[in-house]
């Protein structure tokens, strides 16, 4: 991305609302230097932090923002509240049939973690489908998943599969009309990061979660905060919303950072 005076002033911004102590005396010395709206909305939704944004918005600077702007932010933030709804319906199934089958999962990032950290399923934007299963149950894993309409992304042979099954770390599917993305994982990262970490461990700490009636599994606070950590490593912190991820774990969950340190 292309850095500029403007632009400058419009990320300073986006940083200044997603500060949990963001005053309103420096919330008008910005407007007072000019800030281009349009942009900000663009880099709001590059960032994935539009949800957030509004909520910061209405709530505290509501009378200091034109309708136009206002709206603009807040048809966003209804087609994304939709947008997640519609995934959340696709993770319970999804978990369901895999739990039918006594398939063991976890969901993991998505609306698991806007569930578990955000506390507002509104408030995180994502896009895919995360589920974490057994290495060993991958099998059977891809054969229901094929039952039930998923299509593999990779046209791969079978010893393809085999070689991503021993050196990979996921495999993705395309579930539904929408196409949705459903990454399935067995490890958090490639080989070669050296990330060790035992993944039985991660199982044992798993927590469940009530999400719309139904009862999934998901990451403890403390393998979050590892892997929420490793995941905005490994892509350069290039977008804020991960940042917005650790921040919102640590404000709403308890975290036992002895374990985290071991």
């Amino acid at each position: 991305m292309q850095s500029d005076s403007k632009t400058d002033a419009e990320i300073r911004l986006i940083i200044h609302l997603l500060k949990k102590d963001s005053s309103e005396a420096d919330f008008n010395i910005f407007l007072q230097n000019g800030i281009d709206w349009s942009r900000l909305f663009e880099l709001s939704e590059n960032h994935r932090v539009t949800p957030l944004l509004y909520k910061k918005i209405k709530s505290d600077h509501s009378d200091l923002i034109s309708v136009e702007v206002l709206s603009k932010f807040q048809n966003r933030y209804q087609e994304i509240g939709k947008f997640n709804f519609a995934r959340s319906t696709q993770l319970i199934k999804l978990v369901g049939q895999l739990q039918k089958q006594n398939l063991p999962v976890i969901a993991y990032k998505g609306m698991a973690l806007a569930e578990f950290a955000y506390k507002d399923t509104t408030l995180r934007q994502f896009g895919d489908i995360d589920l974490l299963v057994y290495k060993k149950d991958f099998p059977k894993v891809k054969e229901l998943l094929l039952q039930i309409g998923c299509k593999p992304v990779w046209d791969s042979t079978e010893k393809q599969e085999k070689a991503i099954l021993k050196y990979y770390y996921e495999y993705p599917f395309f579930y539904g009309e929408t196409n949705t993305l459903v990454e399935v994982h067995w490890e958090f990262l490639e080989s070669f990061f050296a990330f060790d970490i035992e993944m039985d461990e991660i199982w044992n700490r798993s927590q469940k979660i009530n999400h719309y009636g139904r009862e999934i599994k998901t990451l403890s606070a403390e393998d979050y905060m590892l892997i929420l950590c490793t995941h905005g490593s490994k892509h350069f912190w290039y977008r804020l919303s991960w940042i917005c991820d650790v921040a919102e774990l640590i404000e709403n969950t308890d975290i036992d950072w002895d374990l985290v340190k071991e």
